[in-house]
This record gives C-alpha cells, sequence and structure tokens, in this order.
C-alpha cells in the first residue's frame, strides 16, 4: 500500500446528495477503510495543503480524529431535530469544528463514525423546518460531527492548524479556498 493516494470513486453505493447532503463522507471513509487505510486526511475540494500536518496526525493518532474548531456559534448552525435528537438543553461549551477536513485513525476513532452513521441513518444529516430566532442554516455533517466529538469527549483542535487565508500562520497547514 503506498504512503500517499487518491481515492476515486466510480460508482455510487449509498444516498445521493440531495437526498441526504454530505452523506457520501461517510460511504468514503468506509472506502478507504476496506481498502486497508489506517489513517486518512478528508479534504474538501476547496482545501489546499499550506504545510505538512504532524500535530493533526498526532491528535488523530491519540483520539481517533482530528479536526478544527470554526468560529461560528454552534447554535445558528443546528436544526430543531437534531437538538431534539441530541436532547441538547444547553450550547455551552459546544465548538463548531471546520467540516472541509478532518484526519481520522481508521483503526481507533472512540466510537465517532459509528455515533455518525448512526445520526445519518435517522436522517439527522437532512433539513427540517427550523425556524427559531437566530437559526441561519443546518450544516448536516458540521452539525453532526461537532456534537458527537463533544458527546464523546474528543477535544477539538483550536482555529489556526486550518484558518482562512486572511488568518495563515506558520502552524497553519490546511486552507480553505
Amino acid at each position: 500500500m503506498p504512503d500517499f493516494d487518491f481515492i476515486h470513486r466510480t460508482e455510487w453505493i449509498g444516498p445521493t446528495h440531495e437526498e441526504l447532503p454530505y452523506a457520501f463522507k461517510l460511504d468514503m471513509i468506509d472506502l478507504a477503510k476496506s481498502m486497508g487505510y489506517k489513517t486518512i486526511v478528508w479534504l474538501d475540494s476547496s482545501v489546499v495543503v499550506h504545510g505538512y500536518p504532524q500535530e493533526a496526525l498526532d491528535h488523530a493518532e491519540k483520539w481517533g480524529v482530528a479536526t478544527w474548531e470554526n468560529p461560528n456559534d454552534l447554535e445558528k448552525f443546528t436544526n430543531d431535530s437534531t437538538i431534539k435528537a441530541f436532547n441538547i438543553k444547553s450550547f455551552r461549551g459546544m465548538k463548531q469544528v471546520m467540516a472541509g477536513c478532518q484526519v481520522w485513525n481508521l483503526e481507533n476513532d472512540h466510537g465517532c463514525l459509528a455515533l455518525i452513521e448512526w445520526y445519518l441513518n435517522r436522517h439527522l444529516f437532512a433539513e427540517d423546518q427550523t425556524e427559531r430566532e437566530g437559526f441561519v442554516a443546518h450544516r448536516h455533517d458540521q452539525t453532526i460531527l461537532s456534537i458527537v466529538l463533544h458527546e464523546i469527549g474528543i477535544p477539538i483542535l483550536d482555529y489556526g492548524g486550518m484558518a482562512y487565508p486572511d488568518h495563515i500562520t506558520d502552524k497553519t497547514y490546511f486552507v480553505p479556498t
């Protein structure tokens, strides 16, 4: 197996993006796992590599997944169906992640992928009719991953390892464009 490779899916077995937004990510992660990969770096098409992500690889080795804090307020991007399913009473202490990039340890993800799939199968990636004050939009996989990481107790890396172009530092290794 090569140290580095791109996986390209030519046939589709999961729900379409229209049926369940971003559910394809789990299908692709499952495919990488079935091919024998132990660690993967998920990059959305808009993310570029800016440096070697040793901190992220180390974090994923210890915690199962590495992802970075998104400075947005998670509550504004969580629909009512998800709040009810997770029985969320308060968003205090919860952080929203940047879902465009994650590093996964596929040998020991602390049950994170199984929990995400459980919620995916209950259609919590889908939109609902949320109309509460302050609600912006449901962020699908980003919202679910944020909540699951909080529930399991997996720390989210501080904003900066993945940062927008106007916030790049010497510690930035992924940049959404």
